[in-house]
């Protein structure tokens, strides 16, 4: 779900969230009525929109540390 996900831009995926949380609660057994918070806080994870937002600002700070030389992989 977050391959290459600091590249896609600022949208929300909710469909992700949705099917992660929905992943979680068959593996562990939890009601269906448990908040997605509690099951987030219990698992570790974090949202797919901060895990997104967090690569990109990876991403962009390894592209403002690289040398201006040989920038591009086969230049």
């Amino acid at each position: 779900m977050d391959y290459s996900s600091e590249v896609c831009g600022y949208k929300t995926h909710s469909k992700c969230d949705t099917m992660q949380h929905r992943a979680i609660r068959a593996f562990h057994g939890v009601p269906k009525h448990a908040p997605n918070s509690l099951i987030n806080g219990e698992v570790g994870l974090q949202t797919t929109f901060k895990r997104h937002h967090i690569g990109m600002l990876r991403l962009w700070d390894r592209l403002v540390k690289m040398p201006d030389v040989n920038r591009l992989p086969f230049s």
